[in-house]
């Protein structure tokens, strides 16, 4: 589709999206296998959006016929940053197969003047074209069952998978009977889980972010979601009652993004994160779950389990005669120069810096 003028579009907030606009979201997503990430749901959507004011979602439709929504948070001068900011792993427009929009067609239409991202999907053109930076999001899938994917694995794989086996083994052995909980309700777990992670950030002289109040907000919402095609759950390892592991995702139809985990420091000899992985897959797969996103990032645990992965990138889309547009261009030119300077070893450090001022998906407080 090359232009926008047979697109009309409706803008929104997410909580006064109706039944029906739920339903055809919806029916996209079984229609878009490259779009399963419950990041992309409309349940998640609009759990932003009733914590946010400045949460939009524009109805894109043709002839009559909706064609695709497009979720972001409307900021100064028409610029749109992701929906949930950064808090989200997957960040795109839900536009229906067979839809081909060019960035300009898209902005246009929705009357912004730039859209920022960093983990949109880099097999969508109309983003993967302006990215600056490529990166990816590994995750396990288990589409024939757990035990025809560990078969499927690489000796090394294989090896690691069986060492879990063993630690869990010997920590049952140690410290005694270990009880999982595949969706605890307990809300002390809920606590034990921020207060764990929280600390454990901490320690790297990273935020956890969860004592912002639109996150909480977020978060309080997801729990109380539940759909037939959509949940958000908790996770939990114990010995004698005490959590040793916990985790806290989405999952929409098959797909599980593995978000916020932790586990209890004490324990770590016995690898309690990653027997968690190992449990929530078995259970999981009992209701339907086949594939575990691990999001964007190369932490050991997500080398030892993945068969697979997603593409991703970071960048800005912009129309240009805007003064969004024309900041960006000009950023962006300015990138393109300093990639010709020879800085050695430092010559990652212009891409990065002006990947994260153009790609920048900071939410400004005062909407929240």
């Amino acid at each position: 589709m090359a232009g926008c003028k047979s697109i009309s579009v409706k803008t929104v907030r997410p909580v006064d999206l109706t039944e029906e606009h739920l339903s055809e979201w919806n029916e996209i997503l079984l229609r878009r296998a490259d779009l399963d990430s419950p990041f992309l749901s409309p349940e998640y959507v609009q759990a932003v959006g009733s914590a946010r004011n400045d949460a939009r979602v524009s109805i894109l439709s043709r002839a009559g016929q909706t064609i695709g929504f497009f979720p972001y948070h409307l900021a100064a001068h028409r610029i749109a940053k992701p929906i949930g900011g950064p808090m989200t792993d997957y960040q795109t427009a839900i536009l229906d197969a067979g839809v081909d929009m060019t960035a300009d067609s898209l902005l246009t239409a929705c009357g912004l003047s730039a859209y920022d991202y960093n983990h949109g999907l880099a097999s969508l053109d109309w983003m993967g074209a302006r990215a600056l930076d490529f990166t990816f999001s590994p995750r396990v899938e288990f589409r024939d069952g757990v035990d025809a994917y560990v078969a499927s694995l690489n000796s090394r794989q294989r090896q690691k998978i069986k060492e879990v086996d063993r630690r869990m083994s010997s920590l049952a052995e140690e410290k005694g009977e270990i009880e999982f909980f595949y969706d605890d309700r307990d809300p002390a777990a809920w606590t034990w889980l921020v207060d764990m992670k929280t600390k454990a950030l901490a320690e790297q002289g990273l935020q956890a972010g969860f004592d912002r109040l639109w996150v909480k907000a977020v978060l309080a919402s997801l729990k109380a979601t539940k759909t037939p095609s959509f949940t958000a759950r908790l996770s939990t390892m114990r010995i004698r009652r005490q959590i040793i592991a916990a985790h806290f995702g989405m999952q929409k139809g098959a797909t599980m993004c593995w978000w916020h985990t932790t586990y209890d420091q004490d324990f770590k000899k016995y690898g309690p994160g990653v027997g968690l992985i190992i449990r929530c897959m078995r259970e999981g797969e009992r209701s339907g779950l086949k594939v575990i996103d691990f999001g964007r990032g190369t932490q050991e645990y997500k080398q030892k389990f993945a068969n697979a992965q997603t593409a991703l990138c970071e960048g800005s889309i912009w129309r240009t005669g805007t003064y969004a547009g024309a900041l960006r261009s000009g950023q962006a030119a300015a990138l393109a120069v300093a990639s010709l300077i020879p800085l050695g070893k430092y010559a990652d450090l212009p891409r990065r810096g002006s990947t994260r001022l153009i790609a920048s998906v900071r939410l400004p407080s005062r909407y929240a």
